[in-house]
Order: C-alpha cells, then sequence, then structure tokens
C-alpha cells in the first residue's frame, strides 16, 4: 500500500477469453481472500466484449436495440419529410447503431450484420408510417434508399469480409 492504491472489489470483474470450453478453476483470481466475481461479457470503452475473442453479438445486439430505442423516442416522425427524417436517421440513429464499428467489422458474423440491416428500414417504416411487417426491400424501394450496410461500406471504407458479402442486402 505504498501509494496507497485502493481497488474496489464491488467493481471489479474478470473475465477470461478463450476459443471455447469451460473455465478452468484455476483461472479464478482473488483479491486478498475474496474470489473475484467472473462475467461472461464487460463493457469496455463502449465495446462489449465476450469470452470467445471472435463474437460480438451482445455488442451489436445492445447497439441495435439502442438504436431503436433512440427511434422510437422521436416524435411525429411521420410528419417530416422523407429527406429530413433519412438527414436525422445518419446524424442521430447511424451513430448509435456503428459505435466501434470500425474496430469490430472483420469479426462480425452474417447475422450480426443482418441485425445491423435491420435497423434503417425499420426506421424508414417508422418514417413512411408504413406497417412494421412492410418487407424491408419495400421500405427501401418506397425511400428510393440504399442498403445500411452498404452505406456503412462506402461512408466508413469497412473492407469487404465473408459475412459481409453474404448478407442479404448484397443479393
Amino acid at each position: 500500500m505504498e501509494n496507497e492504491f485502493k481497488i474496489n472489489s464491488n467493481k471489479t470483474v474478470q473475465m477470461v477469453f478463450k476459443k471455447g470450453g469451460r473455465t478452468a478453476a484455476s483461472d479464478n483470481l482473488k483479491l486478498g481472500e475474496e474470489s473475484i466475481r467472473m462475467v461472461n461479457k464487460f463493457r469496455y470503452l463502449g465495446i462489449t466484449l465476450q469470452p470467445t475473442t471472435k463474437s460480438f453479438s451482445a455488442h451489436v445486439q445492445e447497439r441495435a436495440a439502442a438504436a431503436i430505442r433512440a427511434m422510437c423516442s422521436i416524435k411525429d416522425i411521420t410528419s417530416l419529410k422523407l429527406v429530413t427524417a433519412m438527414k436525422l436517421f445518419a446524424s442521430v440513429i447511424t451513430p448509435i447503431v456503428t459505435y466501434g464499428i470500425e474496430l469490430i467489422w472483420e469479426k462480425l458474423s452474417t447475422s450480426d450484420l443482418e441485425r445491423l440491416e435491420k435497423v434503417k428500414p425499420r426506421f424508414i417504416k417508422k418514417a413512411l408510417g408504413a406497417s412494421k411487417y412492410t418487407p424491408n426491400r419495400m421500405a427501401y424501394m418506397l425511400a428510393r434508399e440504399t442498403f445500411f450496410l452498404e452505406d456503412l461500406r462506402q461512408r466508413i471504407l469497412l473492407p469487404a469480409t465473408e459475412s459481409s458479402k453474404s448478407t442479404k442486402s448484397n443479393e
């Protein structure tokens, strides 16, 4: 305690990164006599990390959910012109859903990308006052908009990956 640095055991957690399988008992860390709580996901600098270093599905799910919550907070969106609504999407919703995307892009699975792709048509349907059951492609066509992943790859200059090549938006 030379520097009087104290670790708060209530705020300290551990997560073991592994390729698969169970965590060994020897992986359990202790702070003094107290075991440090083991977690299956952890948010670090806004990115949700998971023990399997190849998966960011929890992060993608959280970002998509946050974007949908933000959409729901926009009042009277149907009264806006579509051009204005899409500018609102680009300036408010896109930053929420894409937080950290450059860091995890190459690790995203096809299902992660499909989850991200569903955000924009959901917004378009809301802006048009269309049913949530309207096919996503129809929403894109009605709004004369490009696919969300396509926009991201162009705007942020994200590389083509096997997952991004196989998403439904690229058919």
